[in-house]
């Protein structure tokens, strides 16, 4: 019973400090995101009930828990449109999405040079609502998967992150014309697990359908 006590002790210890170190703070009041567009006009089915969480991770904001997958656009002044669009899956591991460094910045540095981009916050795997509790999660869950199995590093994507990312394609094509975009010009890009929905997203689609162009930023090492 006693080591029980000072096991739990320490893991207690060790997620205080991965919070000091790590820069997360307790739930932050959910940033406007003006123009957000969700992704499905019906309620989802398996729903966990979680309540979408902002933190702060490294510094930057970041969300888990997210049941309602949206869709932001960040669109160019008409009169340096391209024509060409990109939808951006942020990364996270699946556990949260880091839309402050892998979101909206690249968005908007997109649209600055014509291209219409598009901001996914798709749907993550339910976490402890508690900061500490999930950070005692997820520190393991990222060490696992930066190890090899086989030689190469998991490439296994969350099915609704895959399904978000193709919802979101479909969205795009199906309203080029109020987004002032082509159809036949609409890529993704993802970063790390985004990178990896997006990859699964495009290797999913059936033929016509597919974007673009991919963009794969960091992304799985395994066979595809």
């Amino acid at each position: 019973m006693k080591r029980i006590a000072i096991g739990i002790a320490l893991a207690l210890l060790l997620a205080v400090s991965g919070v000091v170190l790590l820069g997360l703070t307790m739930v932050l009041e959910a940033p406007a995101e003006h123009g957000a567009l969700p992704l499905y006009g019906a309620a989802l089915s398996g729903n966990s009930g979680k309540v979408e969480h902002w933190s702060r991770f490294l510094g930057e904001r970041v969300v888990r828990n997210v049941t309602v997958p949206t869709l932001t656009p960040v669109l160019p002044d008409p009169a340096r449109a391209t024509g060409a669009a990109v939808i951006i899956a942020p990364g996270g591991g699946f556990q949260m999405l880091s839309l402050d460094n892998e979101g909206w910045p690249i968005a908007h540095w997109l649209a600055q040079r014509g291209v219409a981009a598009f901001v996914l916050k798709y749907r993550l795997q339910p976490t402890p609502d508690s900061d500490i509790a999930w950070l005692a999660t997820v520190i393991p869950r990222i060490a696992s998967a930066l190890v090899p199995r086989d030689g190469r590093l998991p490439t296994a994507a969350e099915p609704s992150a895959v399904e978000d990312a193709r919802q979101a394609m479909d969205m795009v094509v199906a309203r080029a014309a109020q987004f002032g975009v082509d159809p036949k010009r609409v890529g993704l890009m993802g970063f790390s697990a985004g990178a990896i929905a997006a990859l699964g997203a495009t290797l999913e689609a059936p033929e016509g359908s597919r974007p673009a162009f991919l963009a794969v930023v960091y992304g799985p090492m395994g066979a595809v």
